[in-house]
């Protein structure tokens, strides 16, 4: 083989092998799609409903769901340096966890 003829058949195979790379991926995509599990639309709203009602019943007003950490600026001025909502994170998270069992039957996989 001429060295033009091995340059055209290296970027036929590298064309190629783009080629099945995009394929499989897309064959993935679709085969995730398929392995999802499915509710229905009215399942859907229903889901949502129940999360939203939760999160309306959130008091993001009350201090204690957050720490804070602060600081005196230079000219005397107090000043929030670390704001960390971790406890009424836990708790969305707790909550959305229960909700969610309690709309779907949980099992354990073997």
């Amino acid at each position: 083989m001429q060295k033009e003829q091995i340059e055209l058949r290296l970027k036929e195979l590298e064309a190629k092998k783009a080629e099945s790379f995009q394929e499989i991926s897309d064959l993935k995509d679709k085969l995730e799609e398929l392995n999802s599990p499915t509710i229905t639309e009215e399942q859907a709203v229903e889901l949502n409903e129940m999360l939203c009602t939760h999160i309306d019943a959130i008091n993001f007003s009350d201090t204690s769901n957050y720490e804070f950490e602060f600081e005196i600026d230079y000219d005397g001025r107090v000043r929030v340096s670390h704001f960390d909502p971790c406890d009424l994170i836990e708790s969305i998270k707790d909550e959305f966890q229960e909700i969610i069992s309690d709309f779907f039957k949980v099992v354990d996989e073997e």
